[in-house]
């Protein structure tokens, strides 16, 4: 990478180059790039829980219930046994999952096939100060109220 900075002499016109060699500038957006997700993971996230829910099969109480970030079920989030036709998704970050369910306890069967479905959240941020005044400026009391 170079930068050239003009410079003028008072006999003739020349360039100054200044070079930056490639590894420092990588080493250079490496700083930038950790110190704006270390900023951003800093900030609280939030999610809402989803509950995903089955028809009942006859005779059958609990059930096994899978929840993977993939629809082949590779990266499981969460296996385990349920008593009842309902499971609320709770602490997974926001995006798209997939979810399925097979009889369990004395009734073991296969799974049904899976299905897709959303978790939605996002990144809490406060809002800057000015907006703060400005909020609060709106909602005090020298505002008249209707009747």
């Amino acid at each position: 990478m170079a930068f050239f900075v003009p410079r003028q002499s008072s006999t003739l016109s020349s360039t100054i180059q200044l070079s930056i060699k490639p590894a420092f500038a990588l080493l250079l957006l490496f700083i930038i790039l950790t110190s704006i997700a270390a900023q951003q993971s800093a900030a609280p996230s939030l999610t809402f829980p989803t509950t995903i829910e089955w028809p009942r099969q006859t005779g059958v109480a609990k059930y096994r219930v899978q929840v993977a970030s993939d629809e082949n079920f590779r990266n499981i989030f969460f296996d385990g046994q349920i008593i009842g036709q309902r499971y609320k998704v709770d602490g997974v970050p926001p995006g798209y999952y997939y979810w399925r369910v097979a009889p369990s306890g004395s009734y073991i069967g296969q799974f049904v096939k899976g299905t897709r479905f959303f978790v939605s959240g996002g990144t809490i941020v406060a809002p800057a100060e000015k907006s703060r005044r400005r909020l609060r400026s709106l909602t005090t009391s020298n505002h008249p109220r209707r009747r």
